[in-house]
């Protein structure tokens, strides 16, 4: 009996034993499991990272883009503006002549009227700038406004709405102005409408008279010279002024013509800013200065 136990004890220390021996290599597991989980980690966060510089990279072009457009946009309302200033210079001088040859008299009325009219040319002036109205058939808006951009490889005028108007304004509607990076492709557009009104001033043409002394003595002013055609006949009741813009000008008076300077409402006065051509006739009465 004695023998027995003993031998019973000796199998289960024996087991025991082999149990011990079955625990080996559980710290290697567990290392390779943390040594996963980090990378898998790292992998995550560096994704992430990645993600957000392509988003603020995208962030940065668009921004790009879109203040490029913006700018774009700012330089068709720049030389816009200064179209239509040069419009309401010449209306301005029409007006002015006009009131000189109709001889208004000093009254409130004929400044009202000389004001009114000043509004309608500038307005009529401004409507013909933007429409094809007697223009060539390719003529398009979209191509006059791209004219005033400086970066015409990547901003362009893409479209461009009707052309509406009242009794103050003019407005071109939609305008849609795109600036695509040639190299990148990203793009972005700007919409507007822009109004283009009468200034909310009124010219005193009546009692501002004195300064306007230099422009009442001509009935005629032609900033490009003044032309009489082959063969017509023609006549000046006051003074003309024949200028000379871009080179070509002065007083030109072809073959067979007849030229006639007489006294009108106005004085008397000849400016000739080139030289004075005559292949025809020129008659002054009254001693016309020059």
């Amino acid at each position: 009996m004695r023998i027995f136990w003993i031998r019973k004890f000796r199998k289960n220390s024996g087991r025991r034993d082999i149990c011990r021996k079955d625990n080996r290599g559980s710290s290697m597991v567990a290392a390779l499991v943390a040594v996963a989980f980090v990378a898998i980690l790292a992998s995550v966060v560096m994704s992430s990272t990645i993600t957000n510089y392509k988003l603020k990279t995208m962030n940065y072009k668009s921004k790009k883009t879109f203040y490029s457009a913006e700018s774009a946009m700012e330089e068709i309302h720049a030389g816009l503006s200064s179209a239509c200033y040069d419009e309401l210079e010449k209306e301005y001088l029409k007006a002015i002549t006009r009131l000189s040859s109709y001889g208004v008299t000093d009254s409130n009325e004929a400044n009202d009227e000389a004001n009114e009219d000043l509004r309608r040319g500038y307005l009529d002036a401004v409507r013909l700038l933007v429409t094809a109205y007697g223009k060539p058939p390719e003529w398009k808006l979209e191509d006059y406004l791209t004219e005033f951009l400086t970066d015409k490889t990547n901003a362009s005028v893409i479209s461009v709405g009707d052309v509406t108007s009242d009794v103050t304004s003019v407005t071109i509607n939609d305008i849609v102005v795109q600036f695509k990076e040639s190299e990148t492709d990203y793009f972005s557009t700007v919409a507007v409408d822009l109004v283009m009104e009468f200034p909310n001033v009124k010219f005193d043409f009546i009692n501002d008279r004195n300064t306007l002394k230099t422009y009442l003595d001509y009935c005629l002013i032609g900033m490009k010279g003044i032309e009489a055609g082959n063969n017509s006949s023609s006549s000046i009741a006051g003074g003309a002024f024949a200028g000379n813009f871009g080179g070509m000008g002065g007083l030109t008076v072809n073959n067979g013509s007849r030229l006639d300077f007489i006294e009108g409402l106005c004085s008397t006065v000849l400016v000739s800013e080139s030289d004075i051509n005559v292949k025809g006739t020129v008659n002054v009465t009254n001693g016309c200065k020059h």
